[in-house]
């Protein structure tokens, strides 16, 4: 696997165990092969002038976590006393990204998220309606073809799901990316770009907690 760190953003991209994906060199480390998603490297104030205008498909990750909690029972993912979940400063930050997205007038036409509290909750704090997706939740928790076949959804769910002239907001973990992509998007709360160009996704690059701060 060939991989290029980057020194500006924590973010990880490995060979994706489905889907080819080509070389990207967009604050991240990326594996080169092939031909599912494109790049096309955008800075941070066009992305979110990007996004203003509508026309992008948004994953981001779920919000900062209390990692002293664990994920002790995935069977139940309604009761959010046994998963590991947002910490004050995440959803601090969730209310802060959403608070600049609605001032710069940025619109989701529709917020998916995965079941896991820590993503719903993420999700509620950025949007008022939101569809939660049993397909989207932690494909690391999964044996290897179960998690093939989430990453496959997810790729699917994004390139068939069309933003038109406003965005679609998909709240999730890493690994599904991963597993989809192959970008492993961090840190917590960082937000993937990509827009569709025919049968391709086209990744634009990444938009951090604290960018949105900034």
């Amino acid at each position: 696997m060939a991989a290029l760190e980057s020194t500006n953003m924590d973010i990880r991209l490995f060979s994706a165990r489905l889907l080819p994906v080509c070389v990207l060199l967009c604050l991240c480390s990326i594996s080169a092969n092939a031909a599912h998603v494109i790049e096309e490297e955008k800075s941070v104030p066009e992305l979110m002038q990007g996004l203003e205008q509508g026309g992008y498909l948004v994953y981001m990750r779920h919000a900062a976590t209390d990692h002293t909690q664990k994920d002790t029972n995935r069977e139940n993912l309604a009761e959010c006393s046994t998963q590991r979940n947002l910490s004050a400063e995440g959803r601090e930050d969730a209310r802060q990204i959403f608070a600049t997205v609605k001032q710069r007038g940025i619109q989701f036409s529709v917020v998916y998220s995965s079941p896991y509290c820590r993503a719903r909750d993420t999700a509620k704090l950025m949007a008022d309606q939101v569809i939660i997706d049993e397909n989207l939740q932690f494909s690391i928790s999964k044996d290897s073809a179960e998690a093939k076949k989430l990453g496959k959804y997810l790729y699917q769910k994004m390139l068939f799901n069309d933003p038109g002239d406003s965005n679609v907001l998909i709240v999730g973990h890493t690994s599904n990316l991963r597993d989809g992509l192959g970008i492993w998007p961090k840190p917590e709360g960082v937000m993937v770009i990509f827009s569709i160009r025919g049968d391709h996704l086209v990744y634009h690059g990444i938009i951090s907690p604290d960018d949105w701060a900034r």
